[in-house]
């Protein structure tokens, strides 16, 4: 089993460097140096989860491929050597390039269809589009390999090809909207993508000349292929590319090369000369193909005892986890165990933020009516009136809409300042939740660590590390358990983390990103309640 290790020490808190620019935070309450505490307990989390699924960037993979099965493949037996006398170079290099496409995409291998066309004097449909790789090697493939030396001969017609390029992507265009009548949820789609391959240039019979042929106008064959690309205007359709290729002997035929560079221009592809060689096969995975499936990766995870709090310099408990410890809520009059003493859908924690009071009255006698007209669209129905009241949950279900509302976050997000910190990381923290103002790379403290790896190993953000007498930072441990095309599954340990009492519970947050692909923030969050000084969590813990 493959293991990659990523150990952060604390010793590395030492050497992270630090911000230019030292703007002070509005904290909780003025910090005030104590009296040094006993270390405390520690516990530890170890976390079994995967990433999320794949993302999937297309719909279904469609591949045309179209191979010349003129005369010179076989040549002129004591004339003219043969471009690819048994095949191999054009068949059997596209039934490997199949086999090792199936293995890479297990997980997508129904959504990737193949189709066969040849040409000669004619154009010839062999296969329509099938899913089902076996199939098609064993009866398009290998029913050309099994005649190849009565297949391969007369001319070379490019037009034709195309012709029936047009209509095969036609008639599937026709089915697939067929198909999706009457169906709910987002429309199929279809990418098509031809490799068309040829060993010369288009010469057709022709009686009028001399020499008894004659070649297919270029301005003709570039405006087929001007008509399937715009075939990509109908819907159910993501996309088509027209891809070329020359394979040949000794020399290419004139004039053969400069026009399969253009089509594939025309086309959207790319050209790829494979060469005089005869034992050289076509490489049909260099054509560029859409991406089916990007994974995720992790972008960062951190750790949070929900009950545990900074306060004046000191790592404090928080039993109701609403980011006030629990001496500063006795002195102000707020339950230390009710994270919104007044009922009236704001925490104490956002309260006392915004006002510098846990509750809505000095007294925080409860609150039954909605003191907030900006949060009413976020008002649960059949709450308040006699109630306490609440607003709907945000993506960080520790906080509500109408809290990310009243401290001037995007209320659909879960890091509003947009700095891969989660909100609710932000409040007991202490941090801003305003995008035009992060402050996550800032270092208030002077303490050479910056705001963001203060969070992720719970040490102070507005006393310097160095004045805390016994600091205990977490300390992680990621390790990559196992590997398949659309996950990464992984065991994360995380260690040395204080406890402020028995029922403390811990949270998780997973942060991903399909990288290059989708800007999109994604977070998965657990929480559960330490038993004697541990907490596990799996993968199905996760939302």
């Amino acid at each position: 089993m493959r293991k990659l290790a990523i150990i952060v020490c604390t010793l590395l808190l030492a050497f992270l460097f630090s911000a230019c620019d030292h703007t002070q935070l509005e904290p909780l309450t003025h910090l005030t140096m104590q009296a040094a505490q006993p270390p405390p307990p520690v516990g530890t989390a170890v976390i079994n989860f995967a990433t999320m699924p794949a993302l999937r960037l297309a719909g279904k993979l469609k591949f045309v491929f179209v191979v010349d099965e003129s005369g010179s493949n076989e040549g002129t037996p004591g004339q003219t050597p043969g471009t690819d006398p048994l095949g191999n170079r054009r068949f059997v290099a596209m039934e490997n390039f199949i086999t090792t496409l199936e293995q890479q995409q297990q997980s997508l291998a129904s959504d990737i269809f193949f189709s066969l066309i040849t040409f000669n004097t004619t154009a010839t449909k062999v296969s329509d589009f099938t899913n089902n790789p076996t199939n098609f090697v064993n009866q398009a493939i290998q029913s050309q390999l099994s005649q190849i030396h009565q297949l391969d001969k007369g001319f070379t017609d490019y037009l034709g090809a195309e012709a029936l390029v047009t209509s095969l992507i036609q008639a599937d265009i026709t089915n697939t909207q067929s198909a999706s009548t009457g169906q709910t949820g987002p429309a199929e789609k279809n990418y098509y993508v031809v490799i068309f391959e040829s060993d010369g240039a288009p010469a057709m019979p022709d009686p009028n000349t001399i020499q008894g042929w004659s070649l297919e106008p270029t301005a003709n064959i570039l405006s087929g292929i001007d008509g399937i690309l715009g075939l990509a205007n109908q819907p159910n359709v993501e996309g088509i590319t027209f891809n070329t290729g020359m394979y040949y002997q000794d020399q290419p035929e004139a004039g053969a090369i400069p026009l399969l560079t253009a089509m594939a221009q025309e086309g959207n592809g790319l050209f790829y000369n494979f060469g005089p060689d005869v034992g050289q096969p076509i490489d049909y995975s260099r054509y560029p193909v859409p991406l089916q499936q990007v994974k995720y990766q992790i972008r960062d995870i951190v750790g949070h005892n929900v009950n545990t709090v900074w306060f004046q310099g000191q790592l404090q408990a928080d039993s109701d986890g609403d980011g006030l410890p629990d001496v500063l809520e006795q002195q102000l009059g707020s339950d230390p165990n009710n994270p919104d003493t007044d009922g009236d859908g704001i925490s104490d924690g956002v309260q006392y933020l915004l006002t510098q009071t846990p509750c809505a009255t000095a007294s925080c006698a409860p609150v039954q009516t909605n003191l907030h007209s900006a949060c009413d669209q976020y008002m649960v129905s059949g709450t308040g009136s006699g109630s306490a009241i609440k607003f709907a949950s945000s993506p960080d279900s520790r906080m509500n809409r109408c809290e990310l509302t009243l401290l001037g976050a995007d209320p659909n997000s879960w890091d509003g300042s947009q700095e891969w910190i989660p909100n609710y990381l932000k409040l007991v923290n202490g941090l801003s939740f305003d995008p035009t103002a992060p402050d996550a790379q800032l270092d208030p403290d002077q303490d050479g660590v910056i705001n963001y790896n203060e969070v992720k190993f719970d040490t102070p953000v507005m006393t310097s590390n160095s004045l805390v007498q016994n600091l205990t930072p977490y300390q992680y441990d990621l390790q990559l358990v196992n590997s398949t095309s659309t996950q990464d599954f992984y065991q994360l340990t995380i260690s040395n983390i204080p406890l402020g009492g028995p029922s403390d519970r811990f949270r998780v947050y997973i942060m991903e990103q399909a990288p290059a692909v989708d800007e999109t923030r994604y977070m998965l969050v657990a929480e559960k309640p330490f038993q004697n000084g541990a907490v596990d969590f799996e993968n199905g813990d996760f939302q």
